[in-house]
């Protein structure tokens, strides 16, 4: 019972809060299936960045978060008043939810056969720094120094923590008050939401370029069963696991708000953005990386608004910055780590090698075979990469040619 309560309030609350959050900034013509996408992404943001400001000024979490929930039911009442909702819940992706939710239950079989109060995945030590910083912030206000815990000597790895990325320990925080327990049996369902939130990702940027609906929800469904995202939760890198689904949704996501030169759109990459950073600021600058990518690309399209869009990236990053504040600095300090030498050696020992690439397409089962088997699964893996890079290309020259005959064939007509 523990376990399924833990599971339905990790994966509702993200829609549960997003849902009117995500209609409250959208605009009312914007694509229903698109929304039901973005909701729990938003709901994410929302939550974190909801709390961490909360907690910057000293305000634990265990009580933040009935703010929280207040003023989410207060938005519901809003929008259970408006005409939007009904037509909103009219349109639910079914499929996608559906096929999310097998993801989320095979990827999690271990977390069923145990249950959340003893499963711990591999029991890497990152978990034990997790779940100390996800109970300091629920229990303590932020300032709490040594000092103050020191009846309690697991908190102080997270006294020490707690100047670095903890918006993900915010919210596993707040999953741990909504269910009534504590940061530790709560820890494997909020990371389990890494294949869960990759496969609605993946289908939003598949849909993004021009996929049918089919297609796009077989992309979902392998992303999401990957091992490597098995990994990233046996692993325990919980940081990891919540932004990587924020970062496969960032080019669906910039590219509408760049199309659009929308205020709202806006605001919710901006939304984005913010709660990215607190969970895995080493990704910061991937993001950065994104929106220029979308802005040069657009740079070359009939639509002179390059310096419109460059000006609106630049307000997004900017109103980014804004909606966390005290957690500016802390930026700055976790972007200059990521130079030091041999920085991966202790985590992932097998990074930047052939056998760290066949780990993330094969699992463990790529590893501790005789020659030649470990050479040729690295060539298999090389050869699925090159064939996702020439599947994308393909989809994006298919989508470009369609634009240009049909901006020939509007020019015929005209």
């Amino acid at each position: 019972m523990l376990t399924l309560v833990c599971i339905v309030v990790t994966i509702g609350s993200l829609w549960f809060v997003g849902i009117p959050v995500t209609l409250l900034l959208s605009e009312p013509h914007d694509d229903n299936e698109m929304l039901w996408i973005a909701a729990p992404f938003i709901g994410l943001a929302a939550v974190i960045l909801f709390l961490q400001n909360l907690a910057y000024l000293d305000v634990p979490i265990r009580h933040s978060t009935h703010w929280l929930w207040g003023l989410v039911f207060f938005l519901w009442i809003w929008l259970i008043k408006s005409k939007r909702l009904k037509i909103f819940f009219q349109d639910i992706p079914y499929h996608l939810l559906l096929s999310a939710v097998g993801i989320y239950m095979i990827q999690g079989m271990g977390l069923l056969l145990v249950g959340a109060k003893y499963y711990v995945g591999r029991a890497w030590h990152d978990q034990f720094n997790y779940v100390a910083t996800a109970q300091f912030l629920l229990d303590l206000p932020f300032s709490s120094s040594f000092k103050d815990v020191a009846g309690s000597p697991y908190l102080f790895r997270a006294v020490s923590n707690k100047c670095d990325r903890i918006g993900q320990s915010v919210f596993h925080a707040f999953i741990a008050v909504s269910s009534f327990t504590n940061a530790k049996s709560v820890f494997e369902p909020v990371i389990l939401l890494a294949p869960f939130l990759s496969a609605l990702a993946v289908y939003w940027l598949a849909r993004k370029l021009s996929l049918s609906k089919w297609s796009s929800t077989m992309a979902a469904l392998a992303s999401g069963l990957l091992p490597s995202l098995a990994m990233v939760h046996l692993e325990c890198f919980l940081s990891q696991a919540l932004a990587i689904p924020l970062l496969l949704a960032w080019p669906a996501l910039i590219t509408e708000a760049i199309d659009r030169l929308s205020g709202k759109w806006l605001l919710i990459s901006s939304l984005i953005l913010a709660a990215a950073a607190s969970i895995y600021t080493e990704f910061y600058i991937i993001f950065l990386g994104i929106i220029v990518l979308v802005i040069f690309a657009r740079g070359f399209s009939r639509d002179k608004r390059t310096f419109l869009r460059i000006g609106l990236g630049s307000v997004l990053v900017l109103t980014a910055l804004i909606m966390n504040p005290g957690y500016i600095r802390a930026i700055g300090v976790i972007l200059g780590r990521i130079a030091l030498p041999n920085v991966l050696r202790g985590i992932y020992p097998w990074a930047f090698s052939l056998e760290g690439l066949t780990r993330l397409w094969l699992g463990d089962f790529g590893a501790g075979l005789l020659t030649p088997w470990p050479q040729l699964l690295g060539l298999i893996s090389l050869s699925l990469i090159f064939m996702a890079c020439c599947g994308i290309c393909l989809i994006m020259m298919r989508r470009r040619f369609n634009t240009v005959v049909e901006n020939f064939y509007g020019l015929y007509q005209i």
